[in-house]
């Protein structure tokens, strides 16, 4: 695999990691990314060197990169390019989050075959869902609680 432009990455880094909706200072457009950038930052994760944290991490995985761009389709950009934060984990795993200024969130980590996700509004019981398969009812079911954000 060829290696990834460190320029372009930190760029991508920075603009990808540890965003937060207070950048948008009350803006009524929500869209935080356009496809390309968030398309181009997930794959910008698959180009890491092994240990990429210091403590062993692999790059993410290439089918965990292809599941986050399958949810971009399924959940629709308008409604995925609205997230906060975008990051690898060391297993190779992509975690997406959505926070207000509610204290409401939705974390969701997209592996290989399946995803995990939770979904934490202060009115309600924190909703919890492993291991689930990826598919357009449960897009749908995700694109409501981004909805709700």
């Amino acid at each position: 695999m060829p290696e990834f432009d460190q320029i372009e990455h930190k760029r991508l880094k920075k603009r990808l990691l540890k965003t937060t909706r207070n950048d948008l200072k009350e803006s009524s457009i929500k869209q935080r990314y356009s496809k390309q950038e968030l398309i181009t930052g997930i794959l910008s994760f698959i180009a890491l060197k092994n240990n990429w944290d210091g403590f062993g991490a692999i790059p993410a995985e290439v089918y965990s990169a292809s599941n986050v761009i399958s949810l971009i389709d399924l959940i629709g950009e308008n409604l995925l390019c609205t997230v906060d934060e975008v990051f690898p984990n060391p297993n190779g795993t992509i975690s997406l989050m959505w926070n207000n200024k509610s204290n409401e969130t939705i974390s969701m980590e997209i592996g290989n075959e399946t995803l995990s996700y939770y979904v934490a509004l202060p009115s309600k019981k924190t909703l919890f869902f492993n291991d689930i398969k990826i598919n357009s009812k449960e897009a749908e079911r995700i694109s409501k609680f981004i909805e709700l954000l």
